[in-house]
């Protein structure tokens, strides 16, 4: 049986421009920026781990490590050592960007 975030994640990795980029740790990052940026994933959540994102991706865990390596230096996410990535607490702010409201019309 197929989760429902596996659906999301398959469904997210066919739309827009990295839908065609051919190297998967760019897949998931934009996956997973745009469960962020959905509000999906919330400021100060624990991230899916390496080891969860090789088994929804299927691929190997430098991979995932790579996609999750990106996300931190685009500040996304941020690493707490032994216990993986969270989201940043500030990331939806910065990317509403100045004088944008939290929500929409």
């Amino acid at each position: 049986m197929v989760s429902a975030s596996n659906d999301q994640a398959a469904v997210a990795t066919r739309r827009y421009w990295y839908g065609a980029d051919p190297r998967a740790y760019i897949r998931i990052a934009a996956v997973l920026a745009e469960r962020i940026t959905a509000g999906e994933l919330v400021p100060g959540q624990a991230a899916p781990s390496i080891t969860r994102l090789c088994a929804d991706h299927g691929v190997a865990r430098q991979t995932a490590a790579h996609a999750l390596h990106v996300l931190q230096d685009a500040g996304f996410v941020y690493r707490v050592p032994g216990l993986g990535y969270h989201v940043c607490n500030d990331v939806l702010p910065r990317l509403r960007g100045p004088g944008r409201p939290a929500s929409g019309p």
